[in-house]
């Protein structure tokens, strides 16, 4: 049996990061739970161990337990390895979900509606299983990630924006956006599982800041791009030309729906999630190390 004052899944990823090397200055035991090898940052977390595992391939060693198990990958193969998993009544258990279990829903995409499914699905069966198993658990939905380098949303259109020299975007999209660091989701994980009264709570935690998606998406090309020109494409040609998009299969249609909903208001007003959890979640303002790969880099907090 290997046991470790926290089991970390998810735990080279981007969230997963931060939760390392804070879990790791309180000098207690980490076994991190990753699917890829060690990164080269992880040399530096004395108390953290590491094992691989595919939550989505391989079934979850039963031995692998700790008093408090943090889910900050994939909810849904956490969840499959949950119903594995032989930990005992009373274990902690705290999840990543996201708002797109919302947002998502309704979205024009089939791709982006089943992922909605997939959360809601995923965040019902964690919560029967725990209720079933005498498990206290608590799910967190951040609305976009940022900060770590690796998110598939703004690195993504910044890595684009540097190949081309240039980024298009409709003149009209000004939809609000609350972008949540990485790192304030690392101590909402870690306070949450120490909080006496969140058992089944699902608590929203938006960015600790609103703004239109035009004004995120230049102060992320200011910050690690400046080069690159942000072009403002006249609505009347832009919108069109979206929804043509939106009629090609596969990856054109996702890119379709995402570029629809820049005109749409995707914030969460709710943010009782953070005052009970006692954080303060930061501002938008991002420097150029947020857009880029994590794998050597010191970790640092603020």
């Amino acid at each position: 049996m290997t046991q470790s004052d926290w089991l970390v899944f998810g735990a080279s990823g981007a969230v997963g990061r931060f939760l390392l090397g804070r879990l790791d200055a309180r000098d207690e035991t980490v076994l991190a739970v990753s699917r890829r090898e060690p990164p080269a940052w992880s040399a530096a977390l004395a108390r953290v161990r590491w094992t691989r595992l595919d939550l989505f391939g391989e079934r979850l060693d039963r031995g692998l337990r700790a008093a408090r198990v943090l889910s900050a990958g994939p909810l849904d193969g956490f969840v499959d390895a949950c119903l594995q998993a032989d930990w005992p009544a009373g274990t902690r258990v705290v999840a990543l979900s996201s708002m797109s279990a919302v947002t998502k829903q309704d979205s024009p995409d089939p791709a982006e509606r089943a992922l909605a499914r997939r959360l809601v699905h995923a965040e019902e069966a964690l919560v029967e299983a725990a209720a079933a198993r005498g498990w206290r658990v608590t799910l967190l939905r951040p609305t976009l990630i940022w900060g770590a380098g690796m998110d598939r949303s703004l690195t993504a259109l910044v890595e684009l924006g540097r190949h081309w020299g240039m980024l298009p975007v409709p003149r009209g999209a000004r939809g609000l956006r609350q972008p949540v660091h990485a790192d304030d989701l690392a101590q909402a994980m870690i306070a949450a599982a120490g909080h006496p009264d969140l058992d089944r709570a699902v608590l929203p935690l938006p960015g600790g800041e609103t703004l239109p998606f035009r004004d995120m998406l230049a102060r992320s090309l200011a910050a690690a791009a400046p080069r690159v020109r942000l072009v403002q494409v006249p609505d009347l040609l832009a919108w069109p030309a979206i929804w043509l998009l939106g009629r090609l299969p596969g990856r054109a249609a996702t890119l379709s729906a995402q570029l629809a909903r820049t005109r749409q208001d995707l914030h969460v007003r709710d943010a009782s999630g953070w005052e009970r959890l006692g954080i303060v979640p930061r501002a938008f303002a991002p420097s150029a190390a947020a857009f880029e790969p994590q794998d050597a880099s010191p970790l640092e907090f603020s």
